[in-house]
């Protein structure tokens, strides 16, 4: 199954587009003040709609989900809902925390990623040089040519391991069968 990847204006999809609103107003995000978000992501989606700019089922959803959960906190509560004592926030809260988390971590990556390249890449640049014919040999722009050419590079240039023979044994299917048995 193929996944939709929505990305608006910097926003991978609604839960980035919420913690953008959260850190720009500088709100704890355990206590999110949810009429002042939903106002926020509802005119931010307008705001693309104007723009002729398609917003995608996630940020419709979301907006959805936010006013449900506006809708409920501004309705009276009931002497059994204050029992419950849910706050219906909840959910939202923990999947913020939860996306806050794998963004965190894969910019940690990335950063690492971009590290490691900016260090390696002239040495691999000049190590590799020689299996193109061309001057310049980019990391970043493999096709079948340069795979091709790096491949017959290291199959022709492998340490000599010296070669050696393998005595092979004949089994009959038969002869198995008759051990197995005694086994």
């Amino acid at each position: 199954m193929m996944s939709y990847k929505v990305n608006i204006n910097d926003f991978e999809g609604p839960l980035d587009l919420l913690l953008f609103f959260i850190r720009r107003d500088k709100l704890n995000i355990y206590d999110i003040p949810i009429s002042e978000i939903t106002n926020d992501f509802l005119e931010h989606i307008s705001i693309l709609n104007e723009m002729n700019i398609e917003v995608g089922g996630e940020f419709i959803y979301m907006a959805s989900l936010l006013m449900k959960i506006k809708s409920k906190m501004l309705l009276p509560k009931d002497e059994l809902e204050l029992e419950d004592d849910i706050d219906p926030r909840q959910d939202l809260v923990l999947k913020l925390i939860e996306y806050k988390k794998f963004k965190e971590i894969s910019e940690e990556l990335s950063n690492i990623k971009d590290d490691y390249l900016n260090r390696y890449k002239t040495k691999i640049k000049e190590k590799y040089k020689n299996i193109n014919n061309e001057k310049s040999f980019s990391i970043g722009n493999f096709n079948l040519n340069h795979i091709i050419k790096t491949y017959s590079y290291l199959i022709n240039h492998l340490p000599d391991s010296g070669s050696y023979e393998l005595d092979g044994e004949k089994f009959s299917v038969s002869d198995q069968i008759k051990l197995l048995k005694k086994k």
